[in-house]
């Protein structure tokens, strides 16, 4: 039900479950045992016919325990007639698999020594060795599944990986749309990545999304930490630019969630920036994405054109009614400042209840994982993502909202109070996702406004 080169549809799904269901209900002398990740059975309990069956026949499978390993290795092949070629061997992969985190390149290096047995009875080690090993037979896979792309599929193959990795390194889903947006070479790409299992669809809410096939890949591809590491600033800007579009879009395109002056600083500096490791020209934007960039440029340019228009608009007013007209519009640019201040706190104290959620759902997460409940446990860490997600957004609006003031009146009273929440709230948002190098920034901004040293260490203990 999850999975596979070309995506399933919401009818095959029910399809499928039906089938199935037909089994368990309908022929006495059959028992049914199917297998799903945790983190996918919210999607199986609506189908029809299956759906009561999971709830009430739902057996949860923990961790392999250490005993258990060497029969995780040579059970499956041994059931087959197959054996490996020596002891030493298997005491290898034994030794590999006790290792955290390594069960899923031991079942692709396994998966490959069988598909390359041929007809023999004997898996050998030369063949092992050959794939790089049980540590690094996937990345071989990957780097043969990339080399035979053509040169310019390559290219979009890099960049639609580097787009389903977030900027704290974790796998990130994204829709088809915002993968492919030219016809032929993104989609094709797309579609090779898809056929060697390096990415996979998913059913969402929204629709079919997709994702990098193993988190392993993220850990164990050298390839690819290569160009993530090469890559960190501008993943940072381009998931930024990724959720304002959306949010943009979500609010039926609201000025209020274009970028300011200083978002498109970084977007500008980063997609200007020349790095070896990859080709700037490459890095190309979803249409709506390109939309978002476009009007928020047209509304910076609108806004330094209204900026001297006013201040003539002022100086006239000083001339031909004197004095008091003057007055009048300091007090009225003081208001609109005293305004954008208002929302931006109001954003600050939407930030700071989504900062509690999500410390909250992230320590009940954790909790839930030690205790060995992981249903439990991936619900609440879903939810905490959520609340970071939307952390992030009320920070960014309360920094336009500030911004605006700033441009107003830089001299208002609230603003230097204004500046330093928000770089409060940034740290915290910055060590939440281990984004050093942005606190560090902060620290140095805290200091420039003239915040105390022990002030500024309360933000960051």
């Amino acid at each position: 039900f999850a999975g596979g080169a070309p995506p399933r549809s919401a009818f095959e799904a029910q399809i499928a479950a039906q089938a199935v269901a037909a089994f368990v209900d309908g022929i006495a002398a059959i028992r049914v045992v199917a297998t799903a990740r945790v983190d996918l059975l919210s999607r199986l309990s609506p189908l029809p016919g299956l759906g009561s069956e999971v709830t009430s026949a739902l057996f949860l499978l923990g961790p392999v325990q250490p005993g258990h390993l060497r029969q995780v290795v040579v059970g499956p092949a041994l059931a087959f007639g197959v054996t490996f070629e020596s002891q030493a061997m298997v005491d290898d992969l034994v030794a590999f698999a006790s290792q955290g985190g390594s069960l899923p390149l031991l079942q692709f290096a396994l998966a490959k020594l069988w598909d390359q047995r041929g007809d023999g009875k004997i898996l050998k080690e030369a063949t092992l060795l050959e794939m790089g090993g049980a540590a690094g037979a996937l990345a071989a896979h990957a780097d043969q599944a990339i080399a035979k792309m053509p040169a310019d599929h390559r290219e979009a193959a890099r960049q639609i990986l580097v787009s389903l990795v977030s900027s704290d390194d974790h796998r990130r889903r994204r829709p088809e749309s915002e993968l492919v947006f030219d016809a032929s070479i993104r989609k094709q790409a797309l579609h090779l990545l898809a056929i060697d299992r390096l990415v996979v669809p998913r059913d969402s809410e929204d629709g079919t999304v997709w994702e990098i096939a193993h988190e392993a890949l993220l850990r164990a591809w050298p390839t690819l930490k290569q160009w993530l590491s090469a890559d960190v600033e501008l993943r940072e800007v381009l998931e930024r630019l990724s959720r304002s579009t959306r949010e943009w879009i979500r609010l039926e395109r609201s000025m209020e969630v274009l970028w300011g002056d200083r978002q498109m600083a970084d977007f500008d500096r980063l997609i200007a920036a020349e790095t070896p490791a990859r080709n700037r020209a490459a890095v190309e934007l979803s249409a709506l994405e390109q939309a978002f960039v476009d009007r928020s440029r047209r509304r910076i340019r609108q806004r330094k054109l209204r900026v001297p228009l006013t201040i003539t608009g002022i100086v006239l007013s000083i001339v031909s009614t004197g004095f008091a007209i003057h007055v009048y519009q300091q007090r009225a640019l003081s208001a609109q400042a005293t305004k954008h201040l208002a929302q931006a706190e109001a954003e600050h104290h939407r930030a700071q209840n989504e900062r509690t959620e999500w410390e909250h759902d992230r320590s009940l997460a954790f909790q839930a994982f030690d205790e060995g409940d992981w249903l439990r446990g991936e619900a609440l860490w879903s939810s905490a993502r959520k609340a970071l997600d939307r952390w992030t957004q009320h920070v960014g609006l309360a920094d336009a909202e500030i911004e605006g003031a700033q441009r107003l009146w830089p001299a208002h009273d609230a603003l230097k109070p204004a500046l330093v929440r928000a770089a409060e709230l940034r740290i915290a948002l910055d060590e939440a996702t281990g984004r050093s190098p942005e606190i560090d920034a902060e620290m140095k901004r805290l200091e420039s406004l003239g915040v105390a040293a022990a002030q500024i260490a309360r933000f960051r203990a």
